[in-house]
């Protein structure tokens, strides 16, 4: 698995946002709850305004990969969010229509992966990235993670994934 490190300053998520239960193996279905609160057009107007990297619409989740087993536990209910990235003030026009999350200004490490869409895999493997970060200079500074998707168009055989994880040195 390839990854980078890249520094972001402060940001919001803007998108929906909701909590569901922690599942560890297998998909997790509660995950649509929070998609469904999205209509095609809201997807066309987070589009738009998708400018800072990663561009498009994302994933933000509660889970660490390095300490999850002690953090969290099955069941365990976790925040959720589907959005994109701005720096810039949210308008005032949206704060009724989306949720925001903020996020401080860190370094990112970012994992990536080309996932076969036969593989079923969900998302690239976090049991290698929990065995990566114990070794390297940077810990997690406990931040929703990101995913970003290059597509979700699963009828494509082959889509780069990447995971984002805020760390600080150790």
């Amino acid at each position: 698995m390839d990854y980078r490190v890249v520094e972001l300053g402060e940001f919001n998520l803007m998108g929906k946002i909701g909590r569901i239960p922690l599942i560890f193996h297998g998909p997790n279905h509660h995950t649509a709850d929070v998609w469904k609160q999205l209509k095609q057009e809201d997807l066309l107007v987070l589009m738009e305004y998708s400018e800072v990297d990663p561009k498009g619409i994302l994933i933000a989740h509660e889970q660490g990969v390095e300490s999850c087993s002690f953090k969290f536990h099955e069941g365990d209910e976790i925040l959720y969010g589907v959005g994109i990235i701005m720096q810039k003030e949210i308008p005032a026009r949206f704060n009724k229509r989306f949720d925001t999350l903020h996020f401080e200004a860190s370094k990112w490490v970012v994992f990536t992966r080309i996932e076969n869409t036969k593989d079923k895999k969900q998302y690239p493997n976090y049991d290698t990235i929990s065995e990566w970060l114990p070794t390297s200079e940077y810990k997690e500074t406990g931040a929703p993670i990101i995913t970003w998707v290059e597509s979700y168009d699963f009828s494509k055989p082959d889509r780069k994934i990447e995971i984002w994880v805020s760390v600080a040195k150790r």
